[in-house]
């Protein structure tokens, strides 16, 4: 039956394809692996895919057989069958990759083959009412490379393009999202040889491709979406009304690929949150408000996910860690204190990890450091007009004040001068 994938009728391909999916035994499903890597093989010649276009039909249907095959079953796969099956996925996404890059005439089916990729990988590591039936970080990392690939391929195609895009390309960043969730990034080298590497060390310039891939296509999209929808001239008001109900199903759809590019650099961030530290400054610099605001939510929703993960505020493992996100706090106040909501991202880091005076006693420290450097006559002026009344309070207040979790009756009480002190401290050193 297996072979009937590639027969001359369409109907056969179809009926052999929706009878595999939907009727075959699970206990049947290690040999119909074997069988399909074993013929898959046959497509490539020496590590190379020689795409044709028998090859490319039987993966299309292949990769809906699976799909259909995977919406009955709950259950996790044997590791052998999860190996099997994680490796002919690699063959299927290296297969499409190089058909993909024959020319204009193969792009179509291509990018067909990758838009019913996505929605496979998608429901393998990522089905809400069950356990991911794959969670291989290396499938994961193996994978995500051609997704990303494929997904900015596409956003550029299609870039400053009104006509209708031919699917909901949203699909890729699914998957792309599904494969980031709780991924340490490594580099090839480590995953092959994994007892020799250190799992706690991220690849800093591996984390930036893939920042710098997935902050593209936010910036992208977002600028598409918006030229298709501000339609304020009056010269494109006729062509916009021609052409209102397509821009409309397109605005839909890049409304959808814009948040799920927004959920992969929120599972990417979290899940690396030591070099993502460096980016959070720049995520705040953007001359276009939609994507200051999308990246305000990015580092709300990183904080949640991934706050946790900071080893600076849980223990003192490194000073120059805290020294970091002290700076990034400073310079947030001092830049843009106009807008309160991205030095209140800061401070939540704090607060998640019940490190608020840690952060209070090290902006003093830096301060004061910063001052030695500055111009004596002006830092001596600064510290005796403006800090040093600050301080003097904060000395006379009761040490009770600042005890919130001491489960007196002043709870409450104490948690709100806690609060109302740091944002005084901010406001001194800021305003």
């Amino acid at each position: 039956m297996v072979d009937l994938l590639v027969a001359d009728d369409l109907r056969m391909r179809e009926g052999v394809k929706d009878a595999l999916g939907m009727e075959l035994n699970t206990a049947l499903f290690p040999i119909l692996l074997k069988h399909l890597k074993s013929i898959v093989a046959h497509f490539f010649e020496h590590e190379q895919a020689k795409p044709q276009s028998p090859f490319s039909h039987f993966i299309e249907q292949a990769i809906s057989m699976l799909r259909l095959f995977f919406k009955r079953i709950n259950e996790p796969l044997a590791k052998p069958v999860a190996k099997r099956l994680a490796g002919l996925l690699v063959d299927f996404a290296r297969y499409t990759n190089q058909l993909g890059s024959l020319g204009s005439d193969f792009s179509p089916f291509a990018t067909r083959i990758k838009y019913k990729m996505a929605q496979l990988c998608e429901l393998l590591v990522a089905h809400k009412d069950r356990p991911p039936l794959v969670n291989s970080p290396v499938l994961k990392s193996q994978l995500i490379g051609y997704f990303l690939a494929w997904a900015t391929s596409i956003i550029i195609v299609h870039l400053h393009i009104l006509t209708p895009l031919p699917f909901s390309f949203s699909d890729f960043c699914f998957a792309l999202a599904a494969f980031y969730n709780r991924l340490k990034l490594r580099p090839r080298h480590a995953l092959r040889n994994p007892p020799f590497t250190n799992p706690d060390v991220i690849n800093v310039c591996l984390f930036s491709r893939h920042y710098d891939y997935l902050s593209f296509l936010l910036t992208e999209v977002t600028k598409l979406e918006q030229q298709d929808g501000g339609g304020g001239v009056l010269e494109q008001a006729a062509a916009l009304q021609r052409k209102l109900a397509s821009i409309t199903r397109k605005i839909v759809k890049l409304a959808g690929f814009r948040k799920q590019t927004i959920n992969c650099l929120v599972k990417l961030m979290a899940a690396n949150i030591n070099p993502a530290f460096r980016y959070f400054v720049n995520m705040f610099h953007y001359p276009d408000n939609r994507i200051k605001q999308a990246n305000t939510h990015i580092l709300w929703e990183v904080v949640k996910q991934g706050g946790h993960l900071l080893p600076e505020l849980v223990k003192p493992v490194r000073a120059t860690g805290l020294d970091k996100i002290v700076d990034v706090g400073l310079f947030l106040g001092a830049r843009l204190a106009v807008d309160a909501v991205f030095l209140e991202v800061i401070l939540n880091i704090f607060d998640y990890c019940k490190g608020v005076i840690k952060f209070l006693k090290a902006s003093i420290k830096r301060e004061v450091a910063l001052l030695t450097i500055f111009a004596r006559a002006q830092g001596y002026d600064y510290v005796q007009t403006t800090l040093s009344n600050l301080l003097v309070g904060l000395a006379n207040k009761p040490l009770e004040s600042f005890q919130p979790a001491s489960g007196s009756a002043e709870e409450d009480k104490a948690a709100r001068n806690l609060e109302q002190v740091t944002e005084a401290f901010l406001n001194v050193i800021h305003y």
